[in-house]
């Protein structure tokens, strides 16, 4: 849904940065601009309007006369737009014409800064649409069983569901069960509630990014867990059938099989008390019952002793400080730590974790934020300096997180990492931002005191000097200027300059542009002079000039 929308709100934009500005003036002109944009009903199928700045509708696609000339300056959609100047996705209302749920999606036209209108897209939540299409999908593929809708978060109110009657609808499934109430007001997470009819759901609500959306589905336990619904049911037959089978040879277990039950329950329970791991192999018995059982219970425990050979090979082969702690103290550290901290690991094991910190304050906040955090359920990272074996101070990532969420302090698993050089170029870096800001400072005045000279050049020189652009349209005129033609600058600034006073000869026949020495020293870049011209004042006469046009390249 998330990709879908952003993608629909992208593509808008796209298409009103494309709008020709200079159609907005004529209605006729810019819904012949949209109809000639067939592959757009592909992407908005239920509608796109092209809205002016007052909020008048000037254009629809597909055509529809019954909404052009209509006003939208009350949506939250249109003002949003107005105010942001950004594409959106607005919160879905009920349409005052239809009575119909509509979503729509907006984009500013143009890419300027000024407000010009606003192209909008509708989507009906009632019919045919994203939503709707996924429920169909989900519902062919889980036989009904699941349970899908969308919620705002803002007005709390359905954006989509399974039964159409609850679209927009506003809390509808209030009071059901704690669980859905906690959905319902933009709790993400998941877990299992009872609904009104006695039924197990299992349940969960994730939120969008793109919108202030969240999904929630919900799938009765009895589907969800059937499949271990049907192992515990195997594993109960099972059961019953090991205990009549285990009353009958029990004479023969004790006589035959007690001895090497028996030494395997020891070497078992030195393992369990040990703090490494034992290489004494469990004894395997005759080919009998409880024999296969003890081979197939010493295949495991070597495949156990195995997967704990690579754990501790990944665990000491880390490029972080891994350690376990307990009441604050380190009961299990990598090699890695050790080396983190200028000393053998062995040394860390059974000491306080304060030894660590520099700073009694630094630990103190630590056991307060930090197991605070773990007792939520949150993973607590943190950047701390710490202290070296030799007295240096170091910079280290803490990340912690505790086995058991009700029991932080019984124990919690912390991976430390070196990030003493990163801090050291993140200070290096603001060092040179500085020095940068500095700088840029420096020649911003100098630009400003440059442009301030040239400015009191122009304004002080008795000649008149003027600029254009590449299409012969004057850009700047002085005051000496101004007074030799008997115009302001504001009417200068923007014409073509050739076509307000150099439009004809001195015996008045016509002046063509493509004929002036300005426009041949324009195309090919070597100044021109002339003596023997004439300009026109604004009050019609003739003026007699020498000029110079010099091009800039």
């Amino acid at each position: 849904f998330d990709g879908e929308l952003a993608s629909r709100r992208d593509a808008l934009a796209r298409v009103a940065e494309i709008v020709p500005l200079d159609a907005l003036r004529d209605p006729t002109l810019i819904q012949r601009w949209l109809d000639d944009r067939k592959g757009m009903a592909s992407l908005f199928p239920d509608g796109l309007s092209v809205v002016a700045a007052d909020g008048t509708v000037l254009a629809d696609s597909p055509a529809d006369g019954s909404r052009q000339g209509s006003n939208v300056t009350t949506r939250d959609w249109f003002r949003q737009a107005q105010a942001t100047r950004r594409p959106l996705i607005a919160e879905p209302y009920i349409g005052g014409a239809t009575g119909r749920p509509v979503l729509v999606t907006a984009a500013p036209l143009g890419k300027g800064p000024d407000f010009i209108g606003v192209l909008a897209a509708v989507t009906y939540l009632d019919q045919e649409n994203i939503f709707v299409n996924a429920f169909k999908t989900d519902a062919s593929t889980n036989e009904g069983k699941r349970e899908l809708f969308v919620v705002s978060k803002k007005s709390g109110s359905y954006i989509a569901s399974r039964d159409p009657k609850q679209i927009m609808a506003t809390g509808a499934r209030a009071g059901r069960s704690p669980q859905e109430d906690r959905y319902m007001s933009g709790f993400e997470g998941h877990g299992i509630s009872t609904s009104p009819g006695g039924v197990e759901i299992l349940s969960a609500s994730k939120n969008m990014a793109t919108v202030p959306w969240h999904v929630v589905v919900q799938t009765e336990t009895s589907v969800a867990l059937k499949i271990i619904n049907h192992i515990l049911s195997e594993l109960a037959v099972w059961g019953l059938g090991i205990c009549v089978l285990t009353g009958t040879i029990v004479w023969f277990v004790v006589t035959h099989f007690l001895r090497p039950i028996e030494r395997a329950s020891r070497i078992i329970e030195r393992e369990f008390d040990s703090s490494s791991q034992s290489t004494e192999p469990i004894p395997l018995g005759g080919n009998d019952e409880i024999g296969i059982l003890l081979r197939g219970f010493s295949r495991s425990q070597e495949r156990l002793r195995e997967r704990t050979r690579e754990l501790n090979i990944i665990l000491e082969n880390s490029s972080v400080g891994i350690v376990l702690v307990k009441h604050r103290a380190m009961v299990w550290v990598n090699d890695r730590m050790g080396e983190l901290f200028g000393c053998p690991s062995a040394e860390l094991v059974g000491k306080s974790s304060r030894i660590l910190y520099p700073k009694g304050e630094a630990y103190e906040v630590l056991g307060k934020v930090g197991y605070a955090a773990m007792s939520r359920g949150e993973r607590y990272v943190s950047e701390q300096e710490m202290q070296h074996a030799d007295g240096s101070r170091v910079w280290m990532r803490l990340t912690g997180k505790a086995i058991d969420v009700r029991l932080p302090g019984e124990g919690s698993i912390w991976v430390l990492e070196d990030i003493t050089e990163q801090k050291r170029l993140h200070s290096e870096l603001d060092e040179h931002r500085r020095q940068l800001s500095r700088l840029v400072e420096q020649r911003t005045a100098e630009v400003l005191a440059t442009e301030a000279t040239a400015q009191l050049i122009l304004d002080s020189s008795a000649d008149g000097l003027l600029g254009t652009d590449l299409d012969g349209r004057a850009t700047f005129i002085n005051p000496a200027g101004c007074a030799m033609l008997g115009y302001r600058a504001d009417q200068i600034v923007g014409t073509i300059f050739h076509d307000l006073v150099h439009h004809r000869r001195a015996d008045g026949t016509p002046y063509p542009s493509n004929e002036c020495p300005s426009f041949h020293a324009m195309t090919n870049g070597k100044p021109a002079r002339v003596d023997n011209e004439v300009y026109w004042h604004a009050d019609g006469r003739a003026i007699p000039v020498m000029y110079a046009t010099l091009p800039i390249v």
